[in-house]
């Protein structure tokens, strides 16, 4: 093990890259800066890196006053894929990480950078992979990339892998204050990856290996994923029997022992969540077995969309609503509460099922002025967000409950169709909402 690397990570002296500045790449970049080490922000995308540059933040929850005080310390510097960020003594991989239309993990950006780096690794550095994946990935995609530079994992350099854990949206768990899962190739790698984390993070639990630590990051939002599913499965059989959802789970909430409590909602967004499901299915099928479990949460929180859809339809039937009448208004189109972020929103597939009724649809979200590109629903792509006015001719979808919207105001609406039963627990009742 290295204990000139050793030095250069505990004295703060070692120059980090951080490879992918998006939703978590940009956090992560900015957490080091704050910890004391010269960080380079790397991103493929050049209006990311100008952006950034001009100290205009595009991530919710980076500020623009810290960014202007990075960027002025000089020790922060956004830049595209070059020789010196290549070079630095720790690389951190925060790269996308997509399913392709097949619903097989597309791991193009990981080959490519592993591509890059290999041109310029040199022994001693520290290359980390934070990206969501399945378990394997690090050692049979990643590291026979790397190694076609000649040096040998664990021996002339050090490869780990290390899950991001972000909580979006929460001021009390910010990167810096979550304990991190590391796994190493080999014991060296895991030492220094290991000292790596702790200069800026509260704990490191330390794995036996990189497939665990992958299988980690799996187990975490599987067990996420397959929880809303169930939730909101059993929300469609207690509206059968007529039973509260909401007052049912509030009660067995109170049980201080083997229950933890998820509430349905019009299903899961952001990046690892509704991916994760299907990357551990497929990873299985490649060792000959199946993940019924695990695939049936994935689809059955994909059908959410359409099956609030069809509830809101059969109300507006039952009000004497027509739809092609009627502007429908989203409210909230970021994947959840008290964020920015729309990757894989919900409020997307609700928005398209809408319009092929003939609905006029359109959306209100504080925290989303405009919104970005879609990968999978392009049409959507530039749409601004309109005011809540007019409310008594609208139709209202509250989709993600901001605490920046003003609640009591909605039931001004036609009516108001809750995913989240986000009226009720705000204390707001009302003949115009209707919990879907």
């Amino acid at each position: 093990m290295s204990e000139k690397l050793l030095g250069l990570i505990e004295s703060r002296r070692a120059q980090v890259s951080v490879i992918g500045c998006g939703y978590v790449g940009l956090p992560l970049a900015l957490t080091l800066w704050r910890t004391g080490f010269r960080v380079f922000a790397v991103d493929i995308d050049r209006q990311k890196v100008e952006s950034l540059r001009a100290c205009r933040p595009y991530v919710w929850g980076v500020g623009e006053c810290e960014l202007k005080q990075a960027l002025s310390s000089g020790d922060f510097v956004p830049t595209g894929y070059t020789d010196e960020a290549a070079e630095s003594d720790v690389v951190l991989l925060c790269l996308p990480t997509p399913l392709d239309e097949n619903n097989i993990p597309d791991l193009t950006a990981v080959r490519q950078t592993a591509e890059w780096l290999a041109r310029h690794l040199r022994r001693e550095q520290l290359v980390v992979l934070e990206s969501t994946t399945y378990p394997g990935t690090t050692e049979e995609v990643l590291r026979p990339i790397l190694e076609g530079s000649g040096l040998t994992a664990g021996e002339d350099f050090y490869l780990a892998y290390a899950p991001h854990r972000y909580d979006p949206g929460s001021e009390g768990r910010r990167i810096g204050d979550i304990p991190r899962v590391v796994g190493g190739v080999g014991e060296a790698s895991l030492d220094v990856a290991a000292a790596f984390y702790e200069t800026f993070t509260p704990k490191v639990v330390r794995v036996s290996n990189t497939q665990t630590a992958e299988a980690v990051k799996m187990l975490e939002n599987i067990f996420r994923a397959v929880n809303i599913a169930l939730v909101n499965e059993l929300k469609e059989v207690f509206l059968k029997l007529g039973v509260d959802t909401y007052e049912a789970i509030e009660a067995a909430a109170t049980k201080p022992f083997g229950f933890m409590k998820f509430l349905p909602g019009p299903g899961f967004g952001g990046h690892c969540v509704p991916v994760d499901p299907f990357y551990l299915a497929w990873r299985a099928k490649q060792v000959g077995l199946e993940c019924d479990f695990v695939e049936l949460a994935g689809r059955i929180n994909r059908q959410l969309a359409g099956r609030i859809v069809w509830r809101i339809l059969t109300e507006c039937a039952k009000r004497g609503i027509k739809p092609s009448d009627t502007p429908f208004v989203i409210v909230g189109v970021a994947y959840k509460p008290n964020i920015a972020d729309t990757r894989e929103s919900p409020a997307f597939p609700i928005m398209r099922l809408l319009k092929s009724v003939g609905a006029s649809v359109s959306y209100y979200d504080p925290l989303v002025p405009r919104l970005p590109k879609l990968r999978l629903y392009p049409e959507f792509a530039g749409m601004v967000s309109t005011e809540l006015d007019g409310l008594s001719e609208k139709a209202l979808v509250i989709v993600s409950d901001h605490d920046a919207v003003n609640y009591e105001s909605l039931t001004e609406a036609r009516v108001v169709f809750d995913t989240r039963f986000a009226m009720r627990r705000r204390g707001i009742f009302g003949a115009t909402i209707v919990e879907v």
